[in-house]
């Protein structure tokens, strides 16, 4: 009798310790590297990139490129861009009228978009619950964690996230975003 009852508990353990390993739910994944934390800043220069970078009411989401990811000089698409002075800056921003005052020598500005399509199947990220910057090997990944939904309709065409956020000095070009979906 002893020996049936082991022999049950460990079987039921055994389940439960596999379907507490499973991953059936959408959890957010855990990226490799050290978590380079955004720069909590005065909410005049918050503003600032809220208006430059978001589209109307600051929702992330568009469906085209504006400035700063359009060069209208060059005609270059940037996914991501790096600001590590305030001549940068201004080149990104002619028309800005005062900028921001940053501590470049300390800090980088950090604008990005990532590409997401909107056919029936795909997750369609809606409210930004976090974003994460993690260091590995000297390349950057920021995460975005997002909540999402289902589209009614699928449109098929692409759309992007944008992000921005100011971070202690970036020592590398090599700059990655992803979504992830909680």
């Amino acid at each position: 009798m002893k020996k049936i009852y082991s022999l049950s508990t460990l079987a039921l353990l055994a389940v439960v310790l596999l379907s507490a390993c499973s991953k059936d739910s959408d959890e957010e994944d855990i990226v490799p590297g050290i978590i380079i934390d955004e720069v909590k800043c005065d909410p005049m220069i918050t503003d600032f990139f809220n208006k430059k970078v978001y589209t109307e009411n600051l929702y992330p989401i568009t469906a085209g490129f504006q400035p700063p990811f359009y060069d209208e000089t060059t005609g270059e698409i940037r996914y991501i861009v790096i600001i590590n002075n305030e001549e940068e800056l201004l080149n990104i921003f002619p028309d800005a009228g005062e900028l921001p005052k940053i501590d470049f020598s300390k800090y980088s500005v950090l604008i990005g978009c990532t590409p997401f399509s909107s056919g029936l199947e795909d997750k369609i990220p809606r409210e930004l619950k976090r974003k994460v910057m993690y260091m590995n090997n000297n390349q950057y990944t920021l995460a975005l964690y997002f909540s999402y939904t289902f589209p009614e309709i699928g449109w098929d065409m692409q759309q992007y996230v944008l992000t921005c956020g100011i971070y202690p000095k970036l020592s590398s070009d090599s700059i990655s975003i992803i979504l992830k979906f909680v």
